[in-house]
């Protein structure tokens, strides 16, 4: 059933603050406004207060046409997508006219947020703790037909236990539609920094694309900037599609050079270059991750087995370091440093003095 006239009306949609939504979902407190919508933290009164999302679009998007429309059908094709990893549609729902979504709410915080608390940066086995597990969600939904669109570091999200998740399928191909899904005429979906250099040829949109996004949140993890910068979209592409990634190695000496040929060959500028599938550039980046592992514990053994053999060719003298063998040699110096004191006086002494 419809609710109370919003308590503000703005391009950005009612502010939802303090209503009751479908007499269930009690809104606290708004999280966030992005391009396409706004996001609250609710609680399902209905099951025990849980905390939910709620996401609602902006005004301007339902004023498009077949947008209401598509925004229902493909809401309802996203529920399909269950799986442990991919962040749960709960509901659907209406609020004075405006359709909202809600969803499962995670208490970690994003990938966004934890390399902002990392000074911008993470240790190349810290990517582990997600990569693997983003790149099977992904190439999931890329079996049922779907490509993400929007991978990036606010889109990847954690619970209260670390588990990581997918989120935010606001502009996802779906498979029913050829055009762009809950894009409207104009507007490139998706944020330019993590866009694939072939959309500008409006290319048909590929699970490489979402490969190629998933490899810039990995370079901006470890090196804490991204691999192209530029001052507008339309240079930014060109760079892309022309010029290699800032070397990642000289970003942060600790990255080994064979890791950082894994992340560009996700970076490649053409699709076709690009790994199979996101878990096999996530498995390539790993694999490697271990071999650099067991070839500095190798070189750290060698140390070590070189360390342990004069080790024990010394054992034998530590054995006759006693206290009384100390005072041995110093009195030995003391006479040696005597007697050679003498002998220099004695030469330099005038002959016959």
């Amino acid at each position: 059933m419809p609710g109370p006239p919003p308590k503000q009306t703005m391009e950005s949609g009612p502010d939802l603050t303090g209503m009751l939504l479908e007499n269930r979902y009690k809104v606290l407190t708004a999280l966030g406004h992005g391009g396409m919508g706004s996001v609250y933290l609710a609680r399902d009164r209905k099951l025990g207060d849980r905390k939910v999302v709620i996401k609602i679009p902006h005004a301007r998007m339902l004023n498009r046409v077949q947008f209401r429309r598509r925004f229902q059908q493909e809401i309802h094709s996203l529920v399909r997508l269950e799986y442990p990893h991919v962040v749960r549609i709960y509901d659907i729902g209406n609020y004075s006219d405006y359709p909202f979504a809600v969803l499962q709410y995670l208490a970690g915080g994003s990938l966004k947020s934890r390399l902002e608390t990392r000074s911008g940066t993470m240790h190349p086995e810290e990517v582990l703790e997600w990569l693997p597990t983003i790149a099977r969600s992904l190439d999931f939904i890329h079996r049922k037909g779907y490509i993400h669109r929007d991978v990036k570091p606010g889109n990847i999200l954690f619970d209260s236990e670390g588990h990581v998740f997918l989120s935010d399928f606001g502009i996802v191909k779906m498979p029913e539609h050829r055009d762009l899904a809950l894009t409207y005429a104009g507007q490139t979906p998706g944020a330019p920094a993590f866009m694939p250099p072939e959309v500008v040829n409006v290319a048909p949109a590929t699970p490489a694309y979402d490969q190629y996004s998933l490899g810039v949140c990995v370079f901006l993890a470890l090196g804490g900037r991204f691999p192209h910068q530029a001052n507008d979209t339309q240079s930014l592409m060109r760079q892309k599609a022309t010029q290699l990634p800032i070397p990642l190695h000289m970003l942060s000496p600790e990255i080994p050079r064979s890791v950082v040929g894994i992340v560009v060959r996700a970076l490649a500028a053409d699709p076709d270059e690009r790994f199979g599938s996101c878990s096999a550039f996530a498995r390539a980046y790993h694999e490697e991750i271990k071999s650099v592992k067991r070839r500095r514990s190798a070189v750290h053994g060698t140390h070590s087995g070189r360390r342990n053999q004069w080790a024990k060719l010394l054992a034998p003298l530590d054995r006759l370091w006693t206290p009384q063998s100390r005072i041995a040699i110093m009195l030995f110096l003391g006479i040696a440093a005597l007697l050679i004191s003498w002998i220099l006086w004695s030469r330099s002494a005038p002959a016959g003095g």
